[in-house]
């Protein structure tokens, strides 16, 4: 009896294109910061980005950048300054600004506003020898200056480091922004609060990058690349989209969680946190959650009150929010004369959250918060009978 070959099974291109984009775009989200940075300063470094972000004809310029609303780097010239001075052991951390000391000068030659304005954001995107030009310095020196920000970048786990390690795999965790709460007092009306991320790194506070295929397209019509750039840009490009990819998403997620948790980011207060889940914001940003769970992970931010908290603390699941609900209405001295109905009532008039009795009572066994105890009713003596 003869058998059948049957053809092996593989995915149409279209398919297997997507699979591919899928496994390189979670091999990127699970890099450290450490490696991102890396990562970025690579493809920043190469000739054929410089010459698509900075040509010396404007009218080819195929990349720029766009910052992310109300976001900025926390780095500062006197912070810098600060680093660069009191640094000298032979830690990796001193090695690095060590490495850098002679940069400090030229810094205060341009002055802060230029340091800001040129190299921390640069929103003309010149490119380092129009910088140059601008704060009147060698391109030498501006390109030190760029280095001393990128190695910022690479090393800001060693600048900014975080006090949390993962329990099981001992793996320090990230700080990746602290959050910023601006006041605006008016006299007629109440204070209002924004809140502004302040990245760690410079490379997030750069935003996201933006490419002009249509522009890209005619460049390539019209003959401007050679056959070794042709086969390099839509791979270059490609890497482009999916750093945009962790960054942009890994802001919105920081965004969301202080929408979400607004009163919390005003208060300080653990009982201001209200319940949301990853699942939730991966529906509402619309991706997956396996990427939502590796965006958060070993990532932590510091709150305006100065207290650095991990992300995932603020996806607060229901439960644990009651719990705490709970346990702020109940204080030692008031449970056990506080009877679950009459905590039902109060949760579901102040909350909108309807809980048995049961539950109530669950909840306060596993809170070990003491139980309802009711008081007995005081005797009163019996008055005596006439003729006793």
């Amino acid at each position: 009896m003869q058998h059948k070959i049957r053809p092996g099974i593989s995915p149409k291109p279209k398919l297997a294109h997507k699979l591919i984009g899928a496994i390189k775009l979670s091999q990127l989200i699970q890099l450290s910061e450490t490696n991102f940075s890396n990562l970025i300063q690579n493809i920043e470094t190469r000739p054929l980005f410089l010459r698509l972000a900075y040509p010396e004809n404007k009218k080819e310029k195929v990349i720029s950048y766009q910052g992310f609303a109300r976001a900025k780097t926390f780095l500062n010239y006197l912070e810098l300054k600060e680093h660069l001075l009191s640094i000298s052991d032979n830690s990796s951390l001193g090695n690095l600004f060590i490495k850098h000391k002679k940069v400090l000068p030229v810094i205060e030659k341009i002055g802060e506003s230029n340091f800001k304005e040129y190299f921390l954001y640069n929103e003309e995107q010149l490119s380092l020898n129009q910088v140059a030009g601008r704060c009147r310095i060698t391109p030498e020196d501006a390109r030190k200056i760029g280095k001393l920000l990128d190695d910022i970048s690479i090393h800001n786990e060693l600048i900014y480091p975080s006090a949390f390690v993962d329990k099981w795999s001992r793996l320090q965790y990230t700080k990746i922004a602290y959050i910023e709460k601006v006041e605006h007092c008016r006299d007629t009306q109440p204070t209002a609060y924004e809140f502004v991320i302040n990245f760690f790194s410079p490379y997030y506070a750069h935003g996201k990058y933006l490419i002009d295929y249509k522009k890209l397209d005619d460049l390539k019509a019209g003959g401007v690349f050679n056959e070794d750039e042709l086969e390099s840009v839509d791979a270059l490009l490609s890497k482009i989209e999916l750093i945009n990819f962790r960054k942009t998403r890994l802001y919105r997620i920081i965004t969301e969680l202080i929408e979400r948790q607004r009163a919390y980011f005003i208060s300080g207060d653990l009982a201001d946190l209200i319940p949301f889940s990853e699942k939730q914001l991966a529906i509402e940003e619309n991706i997956n959650l396996s990427s939502v769970s590796r965006l958060i992970h070993h990532r932590s931010i510091v709150t305006p009150r100065g207290e650095e908290k991990t992300l995932k603390d603020f996806f607060v699941s229901r439960k644990t929010w009651i719990k705490q609900m709970i346990k702020n209405m109940l204080p030692d001295d008031r449970a056990p004369h506080y009877p679950d109905s009459k905590l039902r009532d109060e949760i579901k008039g102040k909350y909108s959250v309807n809980l048995s009795r049961r539950s109530i009572a669950d909840y306060r066994k596993e809170l070990k918060i003491p139980p309802f105890v009711p008081t007995e009713p005081t005797s009163v003596p019996k008055e005596p009978t006439v003729g006793s």
